[in-house]
């Protein structure tokens, strides 16, 4: 295994940025429960998708550094303090979002 205590603070940040990711996941996967036009429930389904890849890297880096399996600790409902809005073919999401920590250092 090569997690070492040089690695512990990267591998707590990578796990930090992978449950944004799950997070953004179950969020669009909620979206897509409660969206009555198909169109916009394939995009969002796409979104899912897209989200869950981005986690598969972060996870993708934790096992290289002899991380821990990640295990999603957030709900897979949409919050009710989140919405969204579908203009013009953009999705503009409102609400508190984590945001993804700096692995670069």
């Amino acid at each position: 295994m090569l997690e070492s205590k040089g690695n512990s603070g990267l591998l707590t940040t990578l796990e930090a940025n992978w449950q944004a990711e799950m997070e953004e996941r179950a969020t669009y996967q909620g979206f897509v429960a409660k969206e009555l036009n198909s169109r916009r429930r394939n995009v969002m389904r796409g979104l899912a998708a897209t989200e869950e890849h981005h986690a598969d890297l972060w996870a993708g880096r934790i096992r290289a550094l002899g991380g821990p399996e990640s295990i999603y600790s957030g709900k897979l409902t949409v919050e009710p303090s989140l919405s969204w809005a579908w203009k013009e073919g953009l999705i503009l999401l409102c609400g508190a979002r984590r945001s993804m920590k700096d692995t670069t250092s």
